[in-house]
């Protein structure tokens, strides 16, 4: 069973966009990285948990590319995350406080994305992966959703940021980055999952 320290890095790393209207041959397919910090790998469906926990995640999951082997390289999410938009180990990328920010001389994912025609957003949910710290470089959007969304929390916000997007761009070979922050906000759940 996989299981990876504190965050879930990559849950399921550039999906195959499913749904959007059919885009140009001449386009590479769009690409969707999701974080959700805090999540067990081994309480989802698509790693092989047997109670229904994540019928979306299976779904794309099934539909996309889903890593069996992932792990985080730092157990928090500020240099976490610096390594998986950048391809740096967190020594190289200098990420190890909290008044540490992303080096301006590397070049992160969206950067190199957008340099190959790729329109690119971000919507997050940490502040550990904000503009604050540079996470914000090399996209065209860049959406800071703020944790204090009780009682829904901001998952369903950046949903509906993230598809207000997409229809924007549906027709644009695209890189979208999502953050979800809801499941690590003092380890407890929402009234109704209780």
């Amino acid at each position: 069973m996989l299981l990876i320290p504190r965050i879930l890095c990559v849950l399921a790393a550039l999906f195959l966009l499913a749904g959007c209207e059919k885009q140009p041959e001449a386009l590479s397919p769009n690409l969707i990285l999701v974080s959700i910090d805090t999540l067990r790998a081994d309480h989802l469906g698509c790693y092989g948990y047997d109670r229904p926990t994540s019928p979306t995640l299976d779904r794309l999951a099934s539909e996309g590319m889903l890593f069996e082997c992932a792990y985080a390289t730092s157990p928090w999410t500020l240099p976490s995350h610096g390594t998986m938009l950048t391809g740096f180990y967190p020594g190289r990328i200098g990420l190890n406080s909290e008044e540490s920010t992303l080096p301006s001389e590397l070049e992160t994912l969206a950067m190199v994305l957008s340099k190959h025609s790729f329109s690119t957003a971000a919507v997050v949910n940490s502040f550990f992966v904000s503009e604050k710290y540079g996470f914000n470089r090399g996209f065209d959007y860049f959406c800071f959703v703020p944790e204090n969304h009780a009682p829904i929390g901001a998952a369903p916000i950046i949903i509906k940021q993230a598809m207000q997007w997409i229809q924007q761009h549906k027709n644009e070979q695209f890189f979208l980055f999502l953050h979800f922050y809801d499941l690590h906000a003092n380890y407890s759940t929402l009234p109704q999952y209780e």
